[in-house]
């Protein structure tokens, strides 16, 4: 690992400098603020354009040298809620370059880097707002492999596939999702919305239905209401 303090501004500016596509916002205001993971403040160029931030080495001491990629992850959160309120024909590229700065932040990520899962999830949000559904499936699909109890990434596929009326496929994912977190809310309401039944879910494992829901994989997603796992999949089928 290359330790934040060894990487001068200079270096880190011209390394940096290499990502220029990537889709920077600028004046992130007080309610975008809240959309993002404490860390994202610490990340290079977050809120200050030419250092990191004073808990930069706290985080890479927990991410490793992924945390000199995660700026990318910020910006794709700030960006994805900013294209809500941009005309309709301007938000494809604005997801698509989301798309790509996801992308290059789990392209930096060692095989077990643990916001892995959540980086998948977004992919998948995304896809499903570029209504690529293909895409949006296998990169939920690679969420839920390397996190079976990270119900975010079940949310957005069942609400997709209730909106393309494919519905006992996404009962099943539901009651899939369950299995592993049996407290999920969400999943939960889209179960009775499927018109699912308790007596399906008790023929659940005993411990996994027993056993409460695991802890978000990241500050992110802790911060973010549950209702936005399925924004996307709500919006995309529109």
């Amino acid at each position: 690992m290359t330790p934040l303090r060894k990487i001068s501004p200079v270096l880190a500016a011209a390394f940096f400098a290499g990502a220029a596509w990537a889709g920077q916002p600028e004046n992130v205001n007080q309610g975008e603020a809240q959309l993002v993971a404490p860390y994202c403040w610490d990340t290079w160029g977050f809120a200050n354009p030419t250092t990191w931030g004073p808990r930069a080495s706290y985080w890479e001491g927990l991410m490793g040298e992924t945390f000199h990629h995660m700026h990318h992850y910020c910006w794709a959160m700030i960006n994805i809620k900013r294209a809500q309120t941009r005309p309709e024909h301007e938000r494809r590229g604005i997801y698509a370059e989301a798309r790509r700065d996801l992308i290059y932040v789990i392209n930096g990520s060692p095989p077990a880097f643990p916001l892995l899962p959540e980086l998948f999830t977004r992919v998948g949000e995304v896809d499903l707002l570029l209504k690529n559904f293909g895409s949006a499936d296998q990169a939920l699909q690679r969420a839920r492999a390397l996190k079976p109890d990270y119900w975010q990434a079940y949310a957005p596929w069942i609400e997709a596939l209730i909106k393309l009326n494919l519905k006992p496929a996404a009962k099943e994912l539901a009651i899939e999702g369950l299995k592993y977190s049996p407290q999920a809310s969400v999943l939960l309401d889209q179960f009775k919305r499927l018109g699912g039944k308790p007596s399906e879910l008790k023929t659940l494992p005993a411990s996994a239905a027993a056993a409460p829901a695991s802890a978000p994989a990241s500050a992110a997603s802790a911060a973010a209401p549950a209702e936005a796992a399925t924004s996307a999949a709500s919006a995309a089928a529109q």
